[in-house]
């Protein structure tokens, strides 16, 4: 089989699967042939599709668009990212006992989007450790090899806590295992490895409001999750908030109501950023668990953040 061929026959493939490990690698299979093919076509004043088109047909067949393209939704993701890094700052600079950061831990890589923005929040001074349990080769290709602030660990969550002493990094940020048990297991094998004055933050912190009146949509939601009996309901200046997902009820469960999350998800995520600013207040509680499972990977999602 010609490489043309097979690179033909491995597109076709891709753009009808979801995001999974299988087509991840098949996506390194083709980032290799097309390598060769390049130099060939290029020889020859001739042109080929690239890895990003291919990549925008896949998610016009398999995923919401909301849009924008995807190299779009990966600057944007990056942008939502680093605006969030501005209330961190903000919040450094007006209390002295606040951290800006600088040695970041990623739970979750998946494609490396946000490990992309970690890298250049944090600069040639600071440090990211991005952690996994499978090595994507968009990430390793992509990502990893472009920041020298950047090491990947190659590890559940649970088991790459223990290379970190207790206060040792100054924001842990959770975006991995979405299950109730994943997210609760995260929260209490990372808690004492942040600096008091650093941060505790995530993504998927899906809530509804009481207050929420854009959309009947969203009236609707308020009234089907909080008349749940294991409605998570919580009260922030005067507005009620319920937790729509598993982890928002694990987050709520384990370290109470956040500091901050945005209520209005950008157009390219399925869920919100939140965070904690740890202080000496800041109290653990035990999470009622209901498994020994801690997955540590975005490839086990049932349904993945395409832009991530």
């Amino acid at each position: 089989m010609s490489e043309i061929t097979e690179y033909s026959k491995l597109a076709n493939q891709y753009v009808q699967m979801p995001p999974n490990e299988q087509s991840a690698n098949i996506w390194e299979k083709m980032y290799y042939i097309h390598q060769n093919l390049q130099k060939e076509f290029t020889q020859n004043n001739q042109k080929i599709m690239d890895l990003d088109d291919i990549e925008e047909i896949r998610i016009l067949k398999t995923s919401k668009s909301y849009g924008n393209s995807w190299k779009n939704l990966w600057q944007i993701r990056i942008n939502e990212l680093l605006n969030f890094t501005k209330l961190l700052d903000f919040s450094s600079i007006d209390n002295n006992d606040s951290i800006k950061p600088k040695t970041i831990v990623e739970l979750g890589s998946w494609q490396g989007n946000s490990t992309e923005a970690w890298c250049k929040y944090v600069g040639d001074g600071g440090k990211v450790y991005s952690i996994d349990n499978f090595h994507n080769p968009k990430f390793r290709l992509g990502v990893e090899s472009k920041y020298s602030n950047l090491e990947f660990i190659l590890s559940d969550s649970s088991s790459a806590s223990g290379r970190f002493p207790d206060n040792s990094i100054d924001m842990i940020y959770i975006d991995c295992d979405h299950t109730y048990d994943g997210v609760a297991k995260d929260i209490t094998h990372w808690f004492s490895k942040v600096k008091v004055g650093g941060y505790v933050c995530g993504h998927d912190f899906l809530v509804v409001s009481n207050a929420d009146t854009k959309s009947s949509e969203r009236k609707d939601y308020w009234t089907e999750y909080s008349t749940k009996p294991d409605a998570k309901i919580i009260e922030k200046m005067g507005i009620k908030f319920v937790g729509k997902n598993m982890v928002a009820k694990a987050i709520i469960d384990t370290l109470g109501v956040p500091d901050w999350w945005d209520t209005q998800n950008p157009p390219n995520t399925v869920g919100s950023n939140w965070f904690f600013k740890k202080t000496v207040d800041l109290n653990l509680q035990q999470a009622p668990l209901s498994s020994e499972s801690s997955k540590t990977s975005k490839s086990n999602y049932v349904e993945l953040n395409f832009s991530c």
